[in-house]
């Protein structure tokens, strides 16, 4: 992570913490309304500025509005009843939700970046890797990176599938091959997949978890 960009969000997230237990504290979010604001168009701003990547996080941020309001009706001059916002107070549960999405972010941008290939690395040097001895077949799928993304979300993963298959997506990471025939609508995204069935996902996911510690364990 540039230092820049982890300086930022750390504060980021300590502002969000500090507003929480301030409004816990004094039991009054009426105050803290144009802070809570000000939190949010900030964390939109530095989501923006990390790029694609991050879209499925900028934007479940921007759809979700951490503040209630209460209302009532009342008179106008005229005798026409008028609809008037009386308070406003922080939704604690929203804001926690947009605090969580930061330090997902955060995880995110600690992961290693991805290293070229063998046969990556041979076409940057100008030569060509030898077909010979190569399998035939669909390609093995990243069962640890696409284990990493899912993991950052924590226990709650399970709640996240639309940003995690939205990362899986900005990371160029391929779904299943099956699914490209098999399934309605043949899905080539993780979106799209979701869209089309979200159980057998889910259950993409849990299989590369599976997969991802096999891998890990060193061969005897």
């Amino acid at each position: 992570m540039p230092p820049k960009e982890e300086r930022k969000i750390r504060n980021l997230i300590s502002v969000g913490r500090s507003i929480i237990a301030y409004t816990l504290a004094f039991e009054d979010g009426r105050r803290d309304i144009d802070a809570v604001a000000r939190f949010k168009d900030d964390c939109i701003d530095l989501l923006l500025s990390l790029g694609s990547p991050f879209s499925g996080v900028r934007e479940e941020v921007r759809g979700i509005e951490p503040w209630n309001s209460t209302s009532d009706w009342e008179n106008d001059h005229e005798g026409v009843p008028i609809r008037k916002i009386r308070v406003q107070e922080v939704d604690l549960p929203k804001l926690r939700r947009i605090v969580r999405l930061l330090i997902i972010a955060a995880k995110r941008l600690k992961a290693p970046a991805h290293e070229p290939s063998p046969g990556g690395l041979h076409v940057l040097r100008g030569k060509r890797k030898s077909s010979a001895g190569r399998k035939r077949g669909p390609k093995p799928r990243p069962h640890t990176k696409i284990a990493e993304i899912a993991h950052a979300y924590g226990e709650d993963w399970k709640d996240n599938l639309k940003l995690i298959c939205a990362e899986l997506d900005a990371n160029s990471l391929p779904t299943p091959h099956l699914w490209h025939a098999n399934w309605a609508g043949k899905p080539k995204t993780w979106v799209e997949a979701l869209k089309a069935d979200k159980t057998n996902v889910r259950k993409s996911l849990e299989n590369s978890f599976k997969k991802s510690k096999k891998q890990a364990k060193p061969s005897r």
